[in-house]
């Protein structure tokens, strides 16, 4: 069993790492290109991230896209949960979860383990910070 990162979430975590480098407003076109993500697709991204708050933009020559929030407050979990929701590695985890289960039902003997491993996988992406994916981290 493994979590599924959404192609969204994930390259909204790269378009997020590359605003943070920056030493000002980034534009959607150098963002597409350094990090290879289709502009039509990066424009759907940056709309949802400018939308949860997490970037801002600006128009105009000198405008682009910037982070809302400090690069060292912003977590991996954080854009993840607000690109493709709750990190969820069974269905049956969810609210309305036990409809989704297949098998087990409300008695179901892997839920504990599903649960513990949202958990684990809750606990990785909230350790991780943009600011420490920054390649001044990473000594380059």
């Amino acid at each position: 069993m493994h979590m599924n990162i959404s192609s969204k979430a994930e390259y909204g975590i790269r378009a997020m790492v590359e605003i943070a480098a920056s030493d000002g407003p980034l534009k959607r076109s150098a963002i597409a290109r350094r990090q290879g993500i289709p502009i039509p697709f990066l424009t759907q991204v940056l709309r949802a991230l400018v939308n949860t708050g997490l970037v801002s933009s600006s128009r105009g020559p000198y405008g682009g896209y910037l982070l809302a929030q400090p690069a060292d407050s912003i977590t991996l979990l954080d854009i993840v949960t607000r690109l493709q929701g709750p990190v969820m590695p069974k269905g049956c985890l969810e609210t309305s979860g036990l409809d989704a289960c297949l098998i087990g039902g409300a008695d179901c003997l892997l839920r504990d383990v599903w649960s513990a491993l949202k958990s684990a996988n809750e606990q990785v992406l909230r350790g991780v910070t943009l600011d420490d994916l920054s390649p001044v981290h990473k000594g380059g």
